[in-house]
């Protein structure tokens, strides 16, 4: 079973959990509705998108990986490189 941590440096985005693994959860919480009710909605895994592309400075295949957040109706996306992927194992 995977430990959930909060993400750490952002209480904006307290919504959302990191398990040990680096899969992205969304948390159970109250939204409105369009009819102006207030409802559940459930948790869920969120997607992490991966692309990769040809540099061509260094001649080989680069990867990026993002996933796009939202808090207080904005929606945030970071784009992380494999090194910086890679770093954090």
């Amino acid at each position: 079973m995977a430990i959930k941590t909060p993400i750490k440096g952002c209480r904006r985005f307290d919504q959302y959990t990191i398990s040990n693994y680096g899969r992205l959860k969304s948390l159970e919480r109250q939204a409105p509705s369009l009819f102006g009710r207030e409802r559940m909605l459930p948790e869920k895994m969120m997607k992490l998108i991966f692309v990769k592309y040809f540099n061509q400075y260094l001649q080989q295949n680069s990867y990026h990986v993002h996933c796009t957040l939202s808090s207080d109706g904005k929606k945030y996306r970071k784009v992380r490189s494999k090194a910086d992927i890679l770093s954090l194992y």
